[in-house]
């Protein structure tokens, strides 16, 4: 272990299980009404775990997972009859352009199949 790494202990861990817990709760329940005002916070926080633990899907299925959730937002801010929300739909997609560019330019996305 370097000098930069730090030992935490078991016991420490499960502090963090209860906040885990809750957050999962939330998040699916964002999912399960589609409440797309959260999809950034859904996103955020699939990104999160998916750095903590890289087994629960590849990168490329991270940026399928945000792409669609960054679709399925400008989408709906799209059929919304509100002016001010146009600035919205351009931050979304300048947001999904440059998701596609990083899958065009990542060397494993035509090595490896998910």
């Amino acid at each position: 272990m370097n000098e930069m790494e730090v030992s935490v202990p078991l016991s420490s861990l499960a502090l963090l299980v209860p906040p885990l817990r809750l957050m999962s709760a939330v998040m699916w329940e964002v999912v399960r009404q589609r409440n797309i005002k959260h999809y950034g916070k859904l996103e955020e926080f699939v990104s999160m775990v998916t750095d903590a633990v890289p087994e629960l899907m590849s990168k490329r299925e991270g940026r399928l997972l945000s792409l669609g959730l960054r679709a399925r937002t400008t989408l709906e801010l799209l059929r919304s009859e509100h002016p001010e929300d146009l600035k919205a739909v351009e931050t979304h997609l300048n947001r999904i352009r440059s998701s596609c560019m990083e899958e065009v330019r990542d060397p494993y996305t035509f090595l490896v199949r998910s």
